[in-house]
């Protein structure tokens, strides 16, 4: 389910874990991945006639890379990923399975996905490289599971990310409408009393899969939920729901899925009810408040706007380095805003030549005091000047400042926090949009 466009490096690579039963999660779930509890509990779409899933199905989604896409007669084919190591075993579950993709998605409006926030993290060019796929499924034969029709592949407009940075949680407004319908995510009142739990999406990367029979092991807490539940790398960001059709929660992370078998291929893990550590979802109670924050933050982008200041604020200044183990003076550029406009956007150029970048930090400090780390030690060498843009458009550390009094004083501030080699900035400047 995660870290999914390298399936099956992470696969092998985790071998000798998926022994024991154990499991070693990150904060955003990028851990080994999924398992088989008790009986399987797998079935392709394309196995089940008349099933009431079918219409929720419309409104799951493939996370996969633009880049792996290429345009022909009216379809998108998608590269596949061949797999880099061991093979699944003979007669296993998703034997046949093709990695299209890395990731599940869930419509919570007709153009907004919810998924996993490591999902966007393991797509290297981020939202512009993103690409959103509904319907991906055989057609007339397995090969064919890998054409798309153009009307069902999406792109991303804008990301949005909760404010606590251990939430594996993402919003994704996607280019135009899909004239799909949203999911009814609900939050569960009682884990024990909402019956078996069910899950749709594209495990390994493949085409559509329904889990069935899964069960509600334990709540841990911060909106975090252990389940027992038939999925697998690839299923990260899926919907899970309750026997109503209520989606009570999207996966995040959990138990390994495959072990080596001594013929060199890879078997499907099975654990025993109760045993191995268990599949790891956020409750959609979790939903309510980004959701809020993207209604709030789109109602500040829609609205008209006009300049609210742009200005260079800096122009061939040196950088103060530090000496004899005492830190460097900041170099600072304050300004004020005398506007009662709320902000709606802002947008910074740096223009800097310093030998080794990963010495330099650069802050935005808002007049409520709220700090923005833009640039952060970044690991940079470069003999000539480098520039960098900041913008809030594609920059989701500026959100906090969207829709805030843009009245004043601002500061930039910029640090070298090695010394031995010293810069200089070339230029900065800052543009601010109000409304």
């Amino acid at each position: 389910m995660t870290n999914l466009s390298k399936l099956w490096v992470v696969c092998c690579l985790f071998l000798l874990s998926c022994g024991d039963g154990t499991s070693s999660q990150s904060p955003h779930g990028n851990s080994e991945e999924k398992v088989i509890y008790g009986e399987n509990g797998l079935e392709p779409v394309t196995n089940l006639k008349n099933s009431p899933w079918l219409e929720s199905f419309q409104s799951v989604a493939l996370i996969t890379e633009k880049s792996r896409l290429q345009k022909q007669l009216g379809f998108y084919s998608i590269q596949e990923k061949e797999p880099a190591s061991a093979p699944i075993c003979e007669g296993e579950p998703l034997e046949k399975a093709k990695n299209l993709g890395h990731c599940t998605g869930s419509l919570i409006e007709e153009d907004l996905i919810v998924t996993a926030r490591h999902c966007l993290d393991l797509v290297q060019g981020g939202c512009e490289d993103l690409a959103v796929l509904f319907d991906v499924k055989p057609i007339l034969v397995p090969a064919t599971s890998k054409l798309v029709a153009s009307q069902n592949v999406f792109s991303c407009k804008r990301v949005y990310k909760p404010e606590d940075e251990t939430s594996d949680m993402v919003m994704i407004r996607l280019d135009r409408t899909t004239s799909r319908p949203s999911l009814e995510f609900k939050a569960a009142p009682d884990w024990l009393s909402i019956g078996e739990l069910t899950v749709l999406g594209y495990p390994l990367g493949g085409v559509q899969t329904i889990s069935k029979g899964g069960s509600f092991r334990e709540s841990l807490g911060s909106n975090l939920v252990l389940a027992e539940l038939d999925v697998f790398e690839g299923n990260s960001g899926s919907p899970v729901f309750s026997d109503d059709k209520k989606v009570r929660g999207i996966l995040v992370s959990g138990e390994s899925d495959f072990e080596a078998d001594t013929s060199g291929c890879l078997k499907v893990k099975r654990c025993k009810t109760g045993h191995c550590s268990g599949e790891t979802l956020l409750s959609s109670s979790s939903l309510t408040g980004l959701f809020e924050k993207v209604k709030k933050l789109e109602t500040v982008l829609k609205r008209p706007r006009s300049l609210v200041f742009d200005s260079l604020l800096l122009k061939d200044q040196n950088i103060p380095e530090p000496s004899a183990g005492s830190a460097a003076p900041a170099l600072e550029a304050s300004f004020s805003v005398d506007s009662s406009k709320i902000v709606s956007e802002v947008s910074l150029h740096l223009e800097i030549v310093h030998p080794n970048l990963s010495d330099i930090t650069l802050d935005l400090v808002a007049p409520s005091g709220k700090v923005i780390r833009l640039y952060n030690r970044a690991y940079l060498k470069a003999d000539n000047a480098v520039t960098f843009e900041f913008s809030s458009r594609n920059d989701t550390r500026f959100d906090s400042l969207i829709g805030t009094e843009a009245r004043g004083i601002w500061k930039l501030i910029l640090k070298d926090e090695s010394e031995l080699e010293s810069g200089k900035v070339m230029s900065l400047s800052l543009k601010m949009l109000g409304s």
